[in-house]
């Protein structure tokens, strides 16, 4: 097991994309004017990366036109005492190709935006990593925890 300086076990990148799998909700930083921004999008994680859809007009439209962003999804200590953080750093690119885009269409992502005004982005997945902390007491730390 690898600790970081704070003493949390470091993630390779297997087990952070199958954490990644594994939650539908998580953050996308990127700037707005001379300002950071956070906001929650629902996603899903393909095989090229982690895809979004984005509302027409809206700060997250604007803030991912070919921009380097951030990504984060994370989840805290559940009735298995383990909490883990995964982080991405990537070019969110809009996904036009159209066999692209009918996959990202039959992702689940939520029901939102109306057709057409809507766009799918992919953030590329460039630089990631991960932590995770097992509280005392916790069960050997898995690589992901299914849901119902």
């Amino acid at each position: 097991m690898n600790l970081d300086r704070s003493g949390m076990q470091s993630l390779s990148r297997t087990d952070c994309l199958r954490l990644l799998a594994s939650v539908r909700v998580g953050r996308v930083g990127f700037h707005s004017g001379a300002l950071p921004v956070i906001l929650p999008v629902v996603f899903a994680l393909d095989d090229h990366g982690v895809v979004v859809r984005v509302r027409a007009g809206s700060q997250l439209d604007q803030g991912t036109r070919a921009a380097v962003v951030a990504f984060e999804a994370d989840e805290a200590y559940g009735s298995d005492r383990i909490a883990w953080s995964v982080s991405v750093t990537g070019v969110a690119n809009d996904i036009l190709d159209p066999a692209d885009l009918e996959h990202a269409r039959g992702l689940a992502l939520d029901d939102g935006p109306q057709a057409g005004s809507e766009r799918f982005v992919r953030i590329t997945l460039d630089l990631i990593s991960g932590r995770r902390e097992c509280l005392a007491g916790a069960a050997t730390a898995p690589a992901a925890r299914t849901t119902a």
